[in-house]
């Protein structure tokens, strides 16, 4: 062979050699006992104005010699600061651990900081890239951010953590709060003719230990927080706004009887809105909603299936689920906050006028009129068509 070919070849593996030394497979690796997953997030307002963040640290501990399953170890971190950002770094003061912010479920907002001025967060929520798009964000209602981490995990899951199965559970099931997106709160923050609403938590001073509890919603304008919807407006408000068309419950007064309370489930529902504009130039909603109910129990007798009683039970159901509506809608407009998003419709289906109220749409949209029409239809007795009655 050649001697220059020899030499080539060892040069060559000279150069792959020392190439090997600036080669490493894992120069960003990090541990996974060098870190915990953050599962909840609560921002609260200090006495001076400044931000009190919450972080909710989580870790799993493997099975123990006597076979025992692994255990979840809990612990809340803090950290204070002009800036979220600044709060969280705060923490490594105390928290000798890499957190993961991305995997945070839950964003809660401490009420007085809601009320105060949400431009203190705006700028962490919209641009922190560790602060994750589908967490389910709400507001700590009569307490702090704090507070709400600081509830202890018991057998019903009735901590901060499991927000997200509370949330989806109640809607489908009971039928009264709008779950809540991070994307979808700074998308509404940030759109001109709507406004947010955020789910509210409070605590329950139950015994052994206190329980988180949904109660009500809370009602943004700009960027602060200007009241609440109470359950009943709040599923007014769901019938108009909910993210799944089925699940919950109405209950209605017996056409029979008064005292007597019938509960019907809500198989399924839709709902349209749209701005009228008459030849005044008068701004009118036309709201339809269409469900479809199941008769689910009554908590006295009589038969209400039949075809003389069930359309008075539809009647009845109608002119409920119109109540909730218009309480809601007054509720709003009483707080001037357009948590419809009114304007935005008049904007894609009316846009000439849209361009001559949006100045003045704070004036404007609490004196806009609605017409709600609901038709209902029961379609399913369950396990049975008839009432219960005595021998």
């Amino acid at each position: 062979m050649p001697r220059g070919v020899n030499m080539y070849k060892h040069l060559l593996l000279i150069l792959l050699a020392g190439s090997l030394c600036f080669l490493s497979g894992c120069w960003n690796l990090t541990e996974v006992n060098d870190t915990s997953v953050c599962s909840a997030i609560g921002v609260d307002l200090s006495e001076d104005n400044l931000i009190d963040a919450a972080f909710q640290m989580v870790q799993t501990q493997g099975s123990n010699e006597s076979g025992s399953g692994s255990q979840l170890q809990v612990l809340n971190i803090y950290g204070s600061g002009p800036t979220p950002s600044y709060a969280a770094r705060q923490s490594f003061l105390t928290f000798s651990r890499l957190p993961l912010w991305a995997d945070s479920r839950a964003y809660i907002i401490g009420e007085e900081l809601a009320r105060y001025d949400l431009t203190l967060i705006a700028d962490h929520l919209g641009r922190n890239r560790n602060v994750r798009k589908t967490s389910l964000v709400a507001v700590a209602h009569n307490c702090t951010a704090k507070d709400v981490l600081n509830v202890p995990e018991n057998f019903v899951g009735s901590s901060v953590m499991h927000l997200d199965r509370l949330l989806d559970l109640q809607e489908e099931l009971y039928g009264a709060y709008v779950p809540v997106t991070l994307s979808s709160f700074i998308s509404d923050l940030l759109t001109p003719g709507i406004e947010p609403v955020l789910p509210q938590l409070i605590i329950a001073k139950s015994k052994p230990q206190p329980e988180i509890r949904l109660d009500g919603m809370a009602v943004f304008k700009a960027n602060k927080m200007v009241g609440s919807l109470n359950e009943k407006e709040s599923r007014g408000y769901r019938w108009l706004h909910s993210r799944i068309r089925k699940g919950g419950l109405l209950n209605i007064r017996s056409p029979l009887n008064e005292k007597d309370t019938v509960t019907l489930s809500v198989i399924a529902f839709s709902s349209k809105s749209k701005p009228e504009i008459d030849e005044n130039g008068i701004i009118k909603m036309k709201i339809e909603v269409d469900a479809r109910l199941g008769f689910y129990d009554i908590n006295g007798q009589g038969e209400l299936l039949t075809p003389e009683t069930a359309p008075l039970v539809e009647a009845r159901a109608n002119q409920e689920i119109k109540n909730q509506i218009d309480a809601a809608i007054k509720k709003s407009q009483a707080l001037g906050s357009d948590i419809w998003g009114w304007g935005r419709m008049l904007q894609k289906y009316q846009p000439q006028t849209w361009e001559s109220t949006a100045s003045d749409w704070d004036t404007t949209f609490p004196v806009v009129a609605s017409d709600i029409k609901v038709k209902t239809l029961l379609t399913r007795s369950y396990l049975t068509g008839k009432a219960f009655s005595y021998k």
